[in-house]
């Protein structure tokens, strides 16, 4: 079981828009998102990983960095009781 696994899955307009008809990046997405599910937080520096990987044991705000075809997507794991993660957010950087 993963720690986002209650979580809301939403993702911005510019990755809604750029998913509709574009399987290949559908599946990007996936691909970003199962490894964020396994804590692995894609192309973050080594003090991100590191300060993600603590973050998880307070339920503290996560992000994860991927690289796709259409450039770099950040995926933000929230709580909002401090219990457990109720968000995640796909988005492109430039969309935070």
């Amino acid at each position: 079981m993963s720690l986002f696994d209650n979580a809301q899955r939403f993702q911005t307009l510019g990755i809604t828009t750029e998913t509709i008809n574009n399987g290949k990046f559908q599946r990007e997405i996936y691909e970003a998102m199962r490894r964020f599910k396994s804590l692995d937080w894609g192309d973050v520096s080594e003090t991100d990983t590191k300060s993600n990987n603590e973050a998880v044991k307070t339920f503290s705000m996560v992000l994860g960095a991927y690289n796709t075809s259409k450039g770099k997507i950040w995926i933000i794991a929230e709580s909002s009781t401090g219990n457990e993660y109720d968000r995640l957010t796909v988005l492109f950087p430039n969309e935070y």
